[in-house]
């Protein structure tokens, strides 16, 4: 018996019964276990660890549609980047237009933002560009001043498009540069259409028998203003002398000479007195001589008046006191005072008319008609 009970203690050495070799685990595999403890025990209740980071990425890109979110799919957190990309495409494709201050013109452009991401599909991003090239201006005409402003640059040219500000109001004042094509582009002269006809009947043209609509030209040109910001000018002139007026108002453009302002007459009632103050530079109007029965050039569409309050209308009496046009241009009725915009025998304004066969008022002995440029 005792041999026997040696045996049995010798044989539950051998196999290990008892908690020490039983309870034993491979360190790899506890550490394994402990991790996967340690992530689910961080996991909200129903949703796994990859759940977890796909949900993480998604709230770092909100902006991303639901088409592009599906593409990029699983989630890693690579998707981190998307923010920096989202805030550059953000700055190339900021808004281009804004309302600020064009004369008796209440006008609004509105545009669209594009904001795009590396992972948008191209359908998405053809919808987005398309949205941010609609502009849409609406112009009511009122008694009030305003102006407004479109901005363009190197990269946004996508976004507005030389249409798009030949179809904005003139006062439009162009933030940037434009290209030398553009700028071409924004020269050019048409017959009167029935929507300016029917704006401009009434006020600076009514049935006569000395012009016909048929022989005027409309122009759309661009000018640097008193501040040397683009804006967009327009004006109408006898068809005979739209190339000379083209030709010249490109070259004064093209020498940042500055004229502060070009609408038509038309917003302000075809009063010359109103238009002349607010040192618009305009063409047709017909009228006629002030204080005559003759009829002005202007009536025709042949002669043009540029910056009109600094290089006012001058007429000595017969008793030695002069009649200044308009009003408040006294202090530059001194042609011996220096200021700007003033026009001069040698200044580059009177230059280029001269060159084009037009003759200066500044030239002239009684009245003294400094602004005045006109053709026989």
């Amino acid at each position: 018996m005792k041999k026997c009970i040696c045996t049995l203690l010798a044989l539950c050495l051998l196999t290990g019964c008892g908690t020490g070799r039983a309870a034993q685990v491979h360190p790899a595999q506890a550490e394994t276990e402990g991790a996967v403890h340690a992530a689910t025990a961080a996991a909200p209740t129903g949703r796994t660890v990859t759940e977890t980071a796909a949900s993480d990425t998604t709230a770092s890109a909100p902006e991303t549609t639901a088409e592009a979110r599906t593409q990029t799919a699983p989630r890693t957190t690579t998707s981190a980047a998307a923010p920096t990309e989202t805030a550059e495409s953000t700055a190339v494709t900021a808004p281009i237009a804004s309302t600020v201050s064009t004369v008796s013109t209440v006008s609004t452009v509105s545009t669209a933002s594009t904001v795009s991401t590396a992972s948008t599909s191209p359908d998405t991003t053809s919808a987005q560009t398309e949205t941010a090239t609609s502009t849409a201006v609406s112009t009511t005409t009122a008694q009030s001043t305003t102006v407004q402003t479109a901005r363009t640059d190197a990269q946004s040219d996508a976004l507005l498009t030389v249409q798009q500000i030949g179809a904005m109001p003139a006062g439009t004042v162009i933030e940037g540069e434009l290209s030398a094509d553009a700028i071409d582009a924004l020269f050019f002269a048409e017959p009167l259409s029935e929507a300016l006809l029917l704006r401009i009947t009434g006020v600076s043209y009514r049935e006569n028998p000395d012009i016909q609509p048929d022989e005027l030209h409309y122009l759309r040109m661009l000018h640097r203003n008193a501040e040397g910001q683009i804006q967009i000018g327009e004006m109408i002139v006898n068809a005979r002398i739209s190339d000379d007026v083209l030709e010249i108002f490109r070259a004064l453009f093209d020498a940042d000479y500055p004229i502060a302002r070009m609408v038509l007459i038309d917003e302000y009632g075809a009063d010359d007195n109103a238009s002349m103050a607010a040192n618009n530079t305009s063409a047709f109007n017909y009228r006629k001589i002030a204080n005559t029965d003759t009829l002005s050039r202007h009536a025709r569409g042949m002669a043009v008046d540029v910056n009109p309050l600094y290089n006012p209308y001058i007429t000595r009496r017969s008793d030695g006191t002069e009649q200044i046009a308009p009003a408040g241009a006294e202090p530059y009725a001194d042609r011996t005072a220096d200021f700007p915009m003033k026009i001069t025998a040698d200044d580059l304004c009177c230059r280029l008319f001269l060159a084009h066969g037009f003759t200066w008022g500044g030239s002239w002995s009684n009245p003294k008609d400094y602004q005045h440029f006109e053709k026989p």
